[in-house]
């Protein structure tokens, strides 16, 4: 994994935030967690239900189109395709 301080376009601003370049094998051992919640929007249980993801399931955190290429930039823990990439506006 390499890990590059930028430049990124986010929203309205320009700021200055790490970009990491992930290889396929960075995503192996993956899970998601799923918390359940009352009404209220608290949580009901303080332990989630974790789910494993499989290793070749790798896609875009912000349209889910599967990632091909590698490595790949992952943006504030969200892995990005390159048209997603475009539109975050990743600087450099």
């Amino acid at each position: 994994m390499k890990v590059e301080n930028r430049w990124v376009w986010d929203v309205e601003e320009w700021i200055w935030d790490k970009v990491e370049w992930w290889d396929r094998e960075d995503f192996q051992g993956r899970v998601t967690r799923l918390y359940s919640g009352d009404t209220l929007g608290e949580l009901a249980s303080a332990q989630p239900e974790v789910l494993p993801v499989p290793d070749e399931v790798i896609v875009c955190d912000f349209c889910n189109e599967d990632i091909t290429e590698f490595p790949c930039p992952v943006w504030r823990g969200h892995a990005l395709c390159s048209e997603c990439r475009r539109r975050v506006k990743l600087a450099g």
